[in-house]
């Protein structure tokens, strides 16, 4: 009995929180939540210009982004990888712009 309420209790728990790279809780409503690391990485890609691909990880102004990070970025929509004169570079879409113009409020 007790496991069966332990296990119910776990399941609504995952449904309305949603855990970031930190550790932090942070409450879901419905929008994309994202983690520090995250929403540093959309900040540094809308501010930077200068951009460029070095092995696993991606160079963007003075910062250092792990390919991984990129990539769950680019599977939310937040960013696209680009092609420009045969060298990759990082772009945000329309749904990362509004999160990075949000979040700068």
């Amino acid at each position: 009995m007790t496991k069966l309420v332990l296990e119910s209790s776990l399941s609504c728990h995952h449904m309305n929180v949603a855990r970031t790279f930190m550790g932090e809780v942070m409450m879901t409503s419905g929008e994309k939540q994202l983690s520090k690391t995250a929403i540093r990485t959309l900040s540094a890609i809308h501010q930077y210009r200068y951009q460029r691909r070095s092995g696993r990880v991606w160079l963007v102004g003075d910062k250092r982004i792990s390919t991984s990070t990129v990539a769950n970025l680019e599977k939310e929509s937040f960013v696209r990888e680009i092609a420009t004169n045969g060298s990759p570079r990082l772009v945000l879409t329309d749904e990362g712009k509004r999160f990075v113009a949000k979040v700068g409020e």
